[in-house]
């Protein structure tokens, strides 16, 4: 049987387990309430025993929020919750903002094709880890980590939300820049120049540059 024991440096019961090889793991219940966190910390240890899916776990999962909290476990599409934070979004950053924020949306929902349907507790951070390869072979590494740290800001509210365990994009690291480039910034005054010369679409594309730091060639 699994076992309880207090941190001082946290308020939550932490939880004791065996792992199938035998090594004991210790995680944060996040409960307070010692029967709860009980009802985890066993769950977690029958879970390790069996080696179980992870198709199977998400039931472990939902089946011990069901006893535990009296209701089911509230969940969500991947689709349903990046339109729903995106809502949100609306009414607390500015248009061009969320013209970027909806571009990053839109371009990780189109690379998970029919998974983007699924439950988002699906989504694991090996899914996150293709994504980024997928990007990098596509677009330039400032790009690609301006889509992880999108995705570590979608994913982080919805753990706040109660919809995941672990952010599957909090320990992806950005790429590293490669190669030099002698070219500077432009002026205020140079872009001043460039947007009062511009029509419309190339003057949307320099602004999404600069509020984004994406290329044009990015962009376009």
């Amino acid at each position: 049987m699994a076992s309880l024991r207090r941190k001082q440096t946290s308020a939550y019961w932490w939880a004791c387990f065996a792992l199938p090889n035998g090594a004991r793991r210790q995680r944060s219940t996040k409960e307070k309430d010692r029967r709860r966190a009980q009802k985890i910390a066993d769950a977690w240890e029958d879970a390790a025993r069996r080696a179980i899916t992870a198709r199977q776990m998400q039931k472990v999962v939902t089946e011990m929020y069901r006893d535990i909290m009296g209701e089911g476990l509230p969940s969500s599409t991947v689709r349903g919750y990046f339109d729903a934070w995106l809502s949100r979004k609306r009414g607390e950053t500015a248009a061009t903002t969320l013209a970027f924020y909806e571009g990053k949306a839109e371009r990780f929902l189109a690379w998970l094709g029919e998974r983007a349907d699924s439950e988002l507790v699906r989504i694991v951070q090996a899914d996150v880890l293709a994504f980024r390869t997928s990007e990098a072979a596509r677009v330039s590494a400032a790009t690609v980590n301006h889509q992880i740290k999108f995705l570590r800001m979608v994913f982080a509210q919805a753990r706040r939300d109660g919809l995941l365990a672990e952010n599957p994009a909090e320990d992806v690291k950005t790429l590293k820049r490669v190669g030099h480039s002698s070219r500077r910034a432009f002026t205020i005054p140079e872009l001043q120049r460039l947007l009062d010369g511009a029509d419309a679409e190339w003057k949307s594309l320099i602004l999404f540059g600069l509020y984004t730091g994406q290329r044009l060639g990015d962009l376009s």
